[in-house]
């Protein structure tokens, strides 16, 4: 199976790629920054993992990605 990262799932482009990637039958990961009420919606409708990030923090992207696993 294809996996991707999406960084900022919960914005409005975010959303609409984590929806076209799990159309396409691809295990979506996503970062959401504030809206968790809005990632957990996302999570149920799409079987995709949220994951929060301040990606003002290098370090919190880069554990982000290592978390991911293999994309």
């Amino acid at each position: 199976m294809k996996r991707a990262l999406v960084l900022g799932g919960t914005g409005t482009v975010g959303r609409a790629v984590v929806a076209e990637l799990a159309c396409h039958e691809v295990e979506v990961v996503f970062s959401y920054h504030a809206n968790a009420e809005l990632a957990a919606e996302l999570t149920r409708r799409h079987g995709s993992r949220a994951v929060a990030l301040d990606a003002r923090s290098s370090g919190a992207v880069s554990d982000v990605v290592s978390g991911a696993g293999a994309i």
